[in-house]
């Protein structure tokens, strides 16, 4: 019987590490390989491998290593030698996904994430792709383009995954090359991938220059939030616990209709497409129950700033998204405070 083992990439990052908790507590494959390169987005959850108990004895084995390093990852790891799964499933959230960090430095941003799809099968060599049961990678509604702002209430102009591809910053165009080229390895190479592209997530764990940690902290600290321009782009803002169910059940390989080659499913909070004015004011609202009066702040609009994204969701997709946005914003203030009263963010 073949032994099954789970890959994770980026495993310390926001959904990273709520998937990694969530599969240890499943726990349903032989071995668990967890990647990261630990850099400044995920090293701050390192403590949480020890929380959660990823230690190679309870079945996970980590490894500290940027997958564009291919000879260390060699050297740490030879899976043709070492380990000895000949059923991999790969779930791969590895990317550096902040827009402004891609404005500042677009060329360093953009070739990071472009390579990794490429140097992860790179180190697992061209013999091993036929042990690959399944490569899940994780993209971004951001890969469409944006919406006008007037279509919000139609959902026909919602994106499907047969639109075309129109990025509008240099991160968003890195993940529509991972996903070209992985569309490729599957067209060539019959690689079975499946691209899941995903809308704004928030909840616990998300690094704190991310808009709704970043605006947490920033009330906790006395300054004024931030929004962008007029504050009416619109997200369909999602609770990370929802995504990462989703995640699973696709795994556990529902089986559902293919209508794009490779597979391309998507996944939102339908009811949560609401703008960052709405936003902010229900976080301001949410921090009052700390007696946190927050203050607005109006600063000028960043380049390139998409105005709405919004994606069409499956009905099998759609039963997993269950929070109420006020409990999973609540969970999320909840989090950031005890934690900054904690010393955990500066």
């Amino acid at each position: 019987m073949a032994i099954a083992g789970l890959m994770i990439t980026g495993s310390a990052g926001f959904i990273g590490i709520n998937m990694l908790k969530f599969i240890k507590e499943i726990h349903d494959f032989d071995f668990v390989l967890s990647i990261d390169k630990m850099g400044y987005a995920t090293k701050y959850n390192a403590s949480l491998f020890r929380e959660i108990g990823i230690t190679p004895t309870s079945g996970v084995h980590n490894m500290e290593c940027d997958i564009n390093d291919v000879s260390k990852l060699k050297s740490m790891c030879d899976i043709t030698k070492d380990w000895w799964a000949s059923d991999w499933t790969i779930l791969d959230f590895a990317s550096d996904s902040h827009v402004d960090n891609s404005i500042s430095n677009p060329s360093s941003l953009y070739n990071e994430n472009c390579s990794i799809p490429s140097n992860l099968l790179a180190w697992m060599g061209k013999d091993e792709w036929k042990n690959i049961n399944h490569y899940y990678h994780i993209s971004t509604d951001e890969v469409y383009g944006d919406i006008p702002l007037e279509e919000k209430n139609d959902k026909r102009r919602y994106f499907a995954p047969f639109h075309s591809l129109n990025p509008s910053n240099p991160y968003s165009a890195s993940k529509v090359a991972q996903d070209m080229y992985l569309t490729a390895m599957y067209k060539t190479f019959s690689i079975p991938v499946t691209i899941i592209r995903m809308a704004n997530q928030f909840g616990l764990h998300q690094h704190p220059e991310k808009m709704i940690p970043a605006s947490i902290l920033r009330a906790l600290r006395g300054e004024t939030i931030k929004i962008y321009g007029e504050g009416k782009n619109c997200r369909q803002w999602t609770f990370v616990d929802d995504t990462v169910q989703a995640i699973w059940n696709i795994m556990r390989g529902m089986e559902r209709q293919v209508f794009y080659a490779p597979n391309v499913i998507q996944l939102a909070d339908e009811n949560n497409l609401i703008d960052n004015n709405e936003l902010i004011n229900k976080l301001v609202i949410s921090l009052k129950r700390y007696n946190i009066e927050a203050k607005i702040e109006y600063i000028n609009d960043r380049p390139g700033h998409d105005l709405m994204y919004a994606m069409k969701i499956s009905d099998e997709d759609k039963q997993f998204f269950k929070t109420p946005f006020g409990e999973a914003l609540d969970k999320t203030v909840d989090f950031y405070v005890e934690g900054f009263r904690n010393g955990l963010f500066t």
